[in-house]
């Protein structure tokens, strides 16, 4: 968090959950491709049957499971700058995911109703409600607890309950 109280303040996703996605990605690639080559070689130096031709697909699907987490820690990391939720003097601007892309919404306190948190099913959320009767859910937890993100607002006097 910076400059809080100060101008605007920015709110950047943790670095832990993209990191730790890119480390365990990282060994799930190594043991399911190391285990799929020590399989491959052990079946051509006995030649098996048709049953170990699956298990050497399945340890090079796990391998491919580890690629797409790496994959997805590289994008999260990437797509940082875009996620974050920047708090100004009489406002919030929050990035909104429509149809596959990142938009960023920027609200005036004069068009928030209440900024609350909503604890249901769908999680641990940020609800921010409009005056207009629309609104939406924020994973807040996703850049601080939840109760550090309603103290940002009440500090930046956003309505909030």
């Amino acid at each position: 968090m910076e400059g809080l109280g100060k101008g605007p303040v920015e709110l950047k996703p943790l670095l832990s959950m993209a990191v730790a996605s890119i480390i365990v990605g990282a060994m799930i690639f190594a043991i399911g491709t190391a285990s799929a080559v020590f399989v491959t070689i052990e079946t051509m130096e006995f030649y098996g049957g048709i049953g170990d031709l699956f298990v050497i697909a399945g340890l090079g699907v796990f391998g491919l499971l580890g690629a797409s987490l790496i994959w997805g820690g590289w994008q999260s990391l990437a797509r940082r700058r875009e996620q974050t939720i920047v708090f100004f003097d009489k406002g919030i601007e929050v990035p909104v995911a429509h149809n596959g892309a990142v938009i960023r919404v920027s609200l005036s306190g004069e068009e928030i109703s209440s900024i609350s948190k909503d604890e249901s099913v769908k999680g641990r959320l940020i609800r921010i409600a409009l005056k207009n009767g629309e609104g939406f859910l924020i994973q807040a937890r996703h850049y601080c607890t939840l109760n550090a993100f309603l103290d940002i607002c009440r500090k930046h006097n956003l309505p909030t309950e």
